[in-house]
């Protein structure tokens, strides 16, 4: 049974039983209009069958983010500390004494701008807004929230750094400033390995008389725990015939469980002392200076497609989880493929017109005959 009525201190009590048999759930308004207009939103959710019990979204978004940092135990470890390191500096910080009713689209939108103000990224807004929505959709599949909140709240538009690439002539000068790491940027410019396949690469991964690297395993930065590769997906790249000859020196004197690239000290290459001893120096000596070990990459797609590469080849050399990602990145370098594309349709349509024009002078010459 539900009811507004007038309490003896001027209040106005309405209550409703979600359940039949249920405890009955009341609360207290000054004006009656607030409490119908109230038991009338409540009721229409329990109608809907998204009613949630009140009590349920009382615990903090800190506490019920425990539950939801345990579902991400599964996830590859450097996704698990992507997401951890997220929670801990940037959404614990606002949200984690607030209680989950209480999580307003208002104050996320506000949450979103203020972390613009602090000159936040926009890809790492974007990842605190995500962990806080995922929160709370984890908070209404368990019946805690009616709804999330935050499901409407838009990042910050992305800022899209465009891709670098090398020539061939780029990379080799590169190859040669970078002194006794020049077989690992050969490498890395003309396989398309990601940093953390390449410093986890070991001898038996390379097949020297087939041209092939067994990609299998990763080690991502500030990590000592091998890994799959990105996507979960082993794939095996081609190496260029004197990339082989270069590894096959480089690796002569190194055993089958070795690690193919090494620092000076003979342990695992670390990306910050790389690049600050040895990568940025080498970069910029020969005018290259902001250029990354990850725009190693990019060159290795744009010299693909420039030896005649397709879509679906540069997908899994690149170990891209689909061709529409990889179309994502890089479609500028297919734009040749378009050219050619309304080269060929121009020449059809040439054929057909001159079919066409033959056809009418014979039947022009039949009928003077």
């Amino acid at each position: 049974m539900a009811s507004v009525e007038k309490r003896p201190d001027g209040k106005w009590r309405a209550r409703y039983r979600p359940v039949p048999g249920g405890r009955q759930i009341a609360r207290h308004f000054s004006r009656k209009i607030d409490a119908e207009r109230w038991l009338t939103e409540q009721q229409s959710r329990v109608n809907r069958g998204d009613w949630t019990a009140p009590e349920l979204g009382r615990i903090t978004v800190n506490e019920w983010a425990e539950t939801w940092l345990a579902s991400k135990k599964t996830l590859k470890g450097r996704t698990y500390t992507s997401y951890e390191s997220v929670w801990r500096t940037l959404v614990k910080p606002r949200w984690g004494d607030t209680r989950l009713d209480r999580v307003t689209h208002g104050e996320a939108v506000r949450w979103v701008a203020e972390l613009t103000e602090r000159g936040l990224s926009p890809s790492r807004i974007t990842q605190a807004l995500l962990c806080l929505k995922q929160v709370l959709a984890l908070a209404v599949l368990d019946g805690r929230l009616a709804r999330n909140a935050a499901e409407h709240v838009k990042p910050p538009r992305p800022r899209k750094a465009e891709p670098r690439f090398l020539t061939h002539e780029q990379v080799h000068d590169l190859a040669e400033a970078c002194g006794q790491y020049r077989v690992f940027v050969l490498t890395a410019a003309y396989t398309g390995l990601r940093w953390g396949e390449l410093r986890a690469l070991r001898v038996k991964r390379i097949d020297l008389e087939r041209g092939r690297i067994d990609v299998v395993e990763a080690m991502p930065e500030r990590s000592l725990e091998l890994d799959t590769p990105k996507n979960h997906k082993r794939r095996t790249v081609p190496i260029p015939g004197f990339v082989v000859d270069e590894l096959e020196k480089h690796v002569q004197a190194k055993g089958p469980d070795d690690l193919v690239f090494i620092n000076s000290a003979g342990g695992m290459l670390d990306n910050t002392n790389f690049r600050r001893n040895i990568w940025n120096p080498a970069a910029r000596s020969i005018g290259l200076d902001g250029f990354t070990p990850h725009d190693l990459r990019h060159t290795t797609a744009s010299l693909a497609v420039s030896a005649g590469a397709n879509v679906k080849a540069l997908q899994r050399l690149l170990g891209h989880a689909s061709a529409s990602m990889t179309l994502d990145v890089y479609s500028a370098l297919f734009d040749s493929d378009l050219d050619a594309v309304a080269e060929r349709l121009g020449k059809a349509a040439e054929d057909w017109l001159r079919t066409r024009r033959a056809k009418v002078v014979g039947l022009d010459a039949r009928r003077v005959l």
